[in-house]
């Protein structure tokens, strides 16, 4: 499980410090992963995985959709649950970063 103890949102990042909030045993989680990990690849996209197992886990579960995983931003909204498709979260993250102000990621 990735830990990401950076602070929570950053100007300098766009869209702060995305969380993957995922359950043990979840074919979808494992596809959210890859899918984070290849979008930090091609652009500067910070996240962290929290497990439901956990104690921030099951207060961040109290608060969202009953499918997993969930991807919250930085100040705890549901960017996307269930499969992420990378096109889509890839149009999101752009639509964040300006919003705060930085470059789109890869731009």
């Amino acid at each position: 499980m990735q830990q990401d103890r950076l602070p929570q949102q950053s100007r300098a990042h766009g869209t702060g410090v995305l969380t993957l909030l995922s359950a043990p045993d979840c074919h979808l989680c494992a596809h959210a992963r890859a899918v984070l990990e290849e979008l930090s690849g091609e652009a500067d996209v910070r996240w962290r995985e929290v497990s439901t197992d956990s104690t921030e886990g099951k207060r961040l579960a109290a608060a969202a959709p009953p499918l997993r995983p969930v991807l919250l931003s930085a100040d705890g909204r549901v960017l996307a649950y269930g499969r992420l498709s990378k096109r889509r979260l890839r149009k999101d993250l752009a639509i964040l970063h300006e919003a705060n102000g930085a470059e789109p990621p890869g731009g």
